[in-house]
């Protein structure tokens, strides 16, 4: 069901992605052609007025605000979010929350819009020391598990990688999202360490996309021949049934 719900969006929105990938490339000022044959005239004037207005910002920071929905006890939710975010996780070394909304600042002029996700996230880390009696040229440790991260999270999401129900206009319209993500090889190993929440985390495979078939049985895809490192995370974020499925490269990590 999921899959075939995410091949709709996909469908739906890709008209979109060209749009996308044309305000990039006018941006960088790249040269194009069109379907004749004849090139198309390239000024570096999108750049110079977005850069001009991003160094005007720079000034006097854009306010940001979360807005409540329509019920009423989002009101208070709002108030919280907002106090936590701007007293509590603006200083979190990990989070680096001024450079996220310099970039996406920057990409909303660029793009007409962009997603900002608050969530949760506990990680854990390999910590190593050497065995006691043993020489350091021998290279022998004890290894154990200890918290590296457990707080709040604030990440940017490109609206290439959002996808919205085909008649919603907006995220609060939507009865689902769906939301991709990337990640290197290990990247991915460590941002889902937190093995009481994920599960099936050791069996995703680099560079390779599960797909079930009608019989019961799986075929791995390659992501793409410059991708091998690759694992891609999909999060469906289901408002009517109050759940969130993450995929990871096609195996199911998490669901609740």
């Amino acid at each position: 069901e999921d899959d075939e719900t995410w091949k709709i969006a996909i469908n739906f929105r890709s008209y979109a992605d060209g749009f996308f990938q044309e305000y990039i490339d006018r941006y960088e000022a790249k040269p194009f052609f069109y379907e004749d044959g004849r090139a198309g005239v390239v000024l570096p004037l999108g750049k110079a007025i977005i850069e001009t207005a991003q160094a005007q910002e720079s000034k006097n920071p854009p306010s940001f605000a979360y807005s409540p929905k329509e019920f009423k006890e989002d009101e208070a939710k709002a108030r919280i979010l907002e106090t936590v975010v701007t007293k509590h996780v603006w200083y979190q070394k990990y989070v680096n929350l001024d450079q996220k909304f310099d970039i996406m600042n920057q990409d909303k002029m660029i793009l007409g819009t962009m997603y900002q996700y608050v969530g949760y996230r506990r990680m854990f880390r390999v910590n190593r020391k050497f065995k006691k009696g043993t020489k350091l040229s021998e290279g022998k440790f004890d290894l154990s598990e200890e918290l590296f991260y457990d707080d709040l999270v604030v990440e940017n999401v490109y609206p290439q990688d959002v996808w919205l129900h085909p008649l919603a206009t907006c995220v609060e319209e939507s009865p689902w999202c769906f939301i991709r993500k990337r990640f290197d090889y290990a990247t991915f190993l460590e941002t889902y360490s937190d093995f009481d929440f994920y599960k099936n985390v050791n069996f995703v495979e680099k560079g390779k996309w599960v797909d079930s078939t009608s019989n019961g049985g799986i075929t791995r895809k390659k992501i793409s021949y410059n991708q091998q490192d690759e694992v891609v995370v999909i999060e469906k974020w289901d408002k009517m049934k109050d759940a969130v499925t993450i995929r990871a490269n096609g195996i199911e990590i998490h669901y609740g």
